[in-house]
């Protein structure tokens, strides 16, 4: 899987709110406000994004929130894209 296609659904966990992955992008790169902040930017269109390991943030365009790649969900028909993101944004540990 190279790129992923810009018009793809991305679902934040917070508001439920759907948007695409082009949208989600774009407000993120925006809030970037240094020259380095813009160079260490990774853009959705990457499938590594979505790993629990990029370390990377991206911002909902509805509400504001900020997600980590791996908690975002892809709205997809496609199985491979099912499986990136989605992790839970709290994890309750039971004792």
């Amino acid at each position: 899987m190279n790129r992923l296609d810009p018009n793809l659904i991305i679902k934040c966990q917070w508001c439920n709110g759907e948007k695409t992955l082009d949208e989600w992008d774009k407000n993120t790169y925006a809030q970037c406000t240094s020259r380095e902040m813009r160079r260490l930017y990774m853009h959705l269109h990457e499938p590594k994004a979505f790993r629990r390991d990029s370390g990377k943030f991206y911002k909902c365009p509805i509400c504001g929130q900020w997600l980590k790649g791996s908690q975002l969900i892809v709205v997809s028909d496609d199985e491979k894209q099912k499986r990136l993101g989605g992790e839970p944004i709290i994890v309750i540990k039971r004792q």
